[in-house]
């Protein structure tokens, strides 16, 4: 980004405004994505409790005819993380989606802004693509997607680790 304010600072700033749009919807995808992902997580941790518990009873269930009664009380525990995964699913998409939103409209007021300075006479067509490089790729790194991922990446441990107890 440096290099961007350096060869070109007129258009430097402009992009740079759009920026904090960017880190915004960005944080919204991170959220949501990590709200959804603990929420599934603890649900199949109920699940997961609840087969372990069938399992090691498994001769009681049997000699009581409790395999049907067993599975439905399995499903209906799978009900909560598929709601979670589809909420997960919906939320993440469109938060994904204002992220391009607001990735793509930067572009676009990066090069109409491009065009007016090089039809001024104030800039080059390469010195506006290297401004224009430096400081989307320079501002996009600490917005991009991949730190939702490495927040999202986060909430499973936590939720998993909030289920142990000590048998």
């Amino acid at each position: 980004m440096l290099i961007g304010l350096i060869r070109g600072w007129q258009m430097a700033l402009v992009v740079c405004s759009t920026l904090p749009l960017l880190g915004a919807a960005g944080g919204l995808m991170a959220v949501s994505i990590s709200r959804f992902q603990k929420i599934a997580a603890e649900s199949y941790a109920e699940a997961s409790a609840l087969t372990k518990e069938t399992m090691s009873q498994m001769r009681v269930v049997a000699a009581f005819g409790g395999e049907k009664r067993a599975v439905d009380r399995y499903i209906e525990a799978l009900k909560v993380p598929y709601r979670s995964a589809v909420q997960q699913a919906r939320y993440g998409g469109g938060s994904m989606g204002c992220v391009f939103l607001v990735m793509f409209l930067t572009y676009a007021l990066a090069l109409w802004y491009g065009s007016t300075l090089i039809a001024a006479g104030a800039y080059t067509g390469g010195r506006v693509m290297n401004v224009l490089f430096a400081v989307i790729i320079g501002g996009f790194e600490g917005a991009s997607p991949r730190a939702a991922a490495g927040a999202a990446a986060h909430a499973t441990p936590r939720a998993q680790a909030g289920r142990l107890r000590p048998t």
